[in-house]
């Protein structure tokens, strides 16, 4: 989709925080289940390293997670409505939001245990996706 689409940008932030249309129905296909923040940000903010090292990280990165969690759904429902328009059915566009953005919830085991650990890099799945 062109960037300079700022009809579509528009029309997906209204849906999105209206929770109209658009956003009930890519709901029901997927929306929000495989997002960075639900996979990463949550994780690393519910593990031991955020209690005792940095104390009130959870309050403030609550927020953060949930922001970039918006901004995420923002850009798969944009893509989501431009499909849609071009007459693709809700799965057939859905597919094409979730290939234009990264699925968080589609990992190795190693990844998946990588983040999930301890003394692990919380945000490898970024990294990994890129690379």
């Amino acid at each position: 989709m062109n960037p300079a689409r700022l009809d579509i940008y528009l029309e997906a932030a209204k849906d999105l925080k209206n929770k109209g249309k658009w956003y009930q129905e890519a709901k029901q296909i997927g929306l929000g289940i495989d997002d960075f923040a639900a996979s990463e940000v949550k994780a690393f903010l519910d593990g031991p390293e955020a209690v005792g090292i940095f104390g009130n990280l959870r309050k403030a990165g609550q927020k953060i997670s949930d922001l970039y969690q918006k901004e995420e759904q923002w850009a798969k429902l944009s893509q989501y409505i431009f499909q849609r328009k071009k007459g693709l059915s809700s799965e057939e566009a859905w597919k094409i939001a979730e290939r234009a953005t990264f699925n968080y919830a589609q990992v190795t085991p190693f990844i998946r245990k990588v983040r999930s650990s301890i003394w692990g890099y919380p945000f490898i799945t970024f990294t990994y996706k890129a690379t």
